[in-house]
């Protein structure tokens, strides 16, 4: 995955950390959906997977938490020594839900001590909080619940960390265009104090994918110079041994208007199919391909071995605290040969 050249650390992974501690080299974060194809790629790749964080916890709007890891991935990640670090998500990434919880000391206090016991239940070395969509004037009410939440996890000595969204706009501007635009691209008004949460989060997730998605022109997963430039953002607020980076690992197909996504499997099927050529977008360092359907031009962009090399050498550049992939079983298979070139281990020498 470029040319970087950091391996993770074995032992780190299998030491009790305080809660204060940073992590001191590279980690992959890769995020699971339950299902057959995130669980082959689980099975096949478990040696070279540091933490594993499934999409599993949800909180609904009266505050109570549901949710479970399969027993057959909390099998493999013991076997493996691998890190679970589950995701507590708003109910449907619904405003309200997250309002209603936020904003309610004693739904706050709820949910943080059921997320707790879960995590216990499921032998899980942490939760990844994952709460969007939120309201402006919810950014006070989130910035408590995650001072409680990460002082509640770290008295049980479980680790804590939070994803954000990308704290820069996609539409890249000239600086001329809006004196506010960092790097050329406009701050987003979510409320996620960056500064306050590396405060109390183990680390920070950057969600730097959906450059271009549903609602927008056709366009990358995730386009370098953009990626850089939320890096360079959120470093200014962020310690580099707190900040993971993210990785799009799918593919998406714009029709007119109707968007799609899918696995860089399906995506490679589709120009097979047709006779699709790939074509490399030299600024964003992406790849792409289009073709003429029966009813539109289709356009698909996606994430493979080359430009994921590319942005993960962001990872060396910055010394980040490692990445966040999002997800498992959408992958080019290729990725995996990338970081097994590269030397990077997973939670234990084998």
């Amino acid at each position: 995955m470029g040319n970087r050249n950091f391996a993770f650390c074995p032992a780190l992974l299998i030491a009790i950390l305080l809660p204060s501690s940073l992590l001191a080299e590279p980690q992959g974060l890769f995020y699971y959906i339950p299902g057959e194809d995130a669980w082959e790629s689980l099975s096949v790749n478990v040696k070279k997977i540091s933490i594993l964080g499934p999409q599993v916890f949800t909180a609904n709007a009266e505050g109570k938490v549901s949710g479970t890891v399969e027993e057959r991935v909390r099998l493999l990640a013991a076997q493996y020594e691998i890190r679970v670090m589950p995701l507590l998500m708003n109910e449907n990434f619904s405003s309200q839900a997250a309002h209603n919880i936020l904003s309610n000391e004693s739904l706050r206090k709820r949910v943080i001590s059921d997320s707790i016991l879960l995590c216990l239940e499921n032998s899980c070395w942490g939760l990844q909080l994952d709460f969007e969509n939120l309201l402006p004037e919810d950014g006070q009410h989130y910035m408590l619940f995650v001072r409680e939440a990460a002082k509640a996890f770290h008295e049980r000595r479980l680790r804590f960390s939070v994803a954000v969204p990308s704290p820069l706009l996609g539409e890249r501007l000239s600086p001329e265009a809006n004196p506010r635009a960092f790097g050329g691209f406009l701050i987003s008004q979510e409320p996620y104090d960056l500064k306050e949460l590396s405060r109390h989060a183990d680390f920070i997730s950057l969600m730097t994918y959906d450059h271009y998605a549903t609602g927008t022109a056709s366009g990358p997963i995730a386009g370098y110079v953009w990626v850089e430039q939320n890096v360079r953002f959120a470093l200014r607020r962020v310690s580099r041994k707190k900040l993971f980076v993210g990785l799009g690992l799918y593919a998406r197909r714009w029709c007119n208007q109707q968007v799609s996504e899918s696995s860089y499997s399906e995506a490679a099927q589709w120009a097979r199919e047709v006779g699709a050529a790939y074509h490399w977008d030299s600024t964003n360092r992406s790849p792409w391909f289009e073709f003429n359907g029966t009813d539109c031009r289709h356009v698909v962009w996606f994430e493979n071995q080359e430009s994921l090399r590319e942005k993960l050498h962001l990872v060396q550049q910055f010394r980040l605290a490692g990445f966040s992939a999002w997800r498992l079983g959408q992958e080019d298979p290729t990725f995996w040969k990338e970081l097994s070139e590269r030397k990077v281990q997973g939670p234990r020498s084998r």
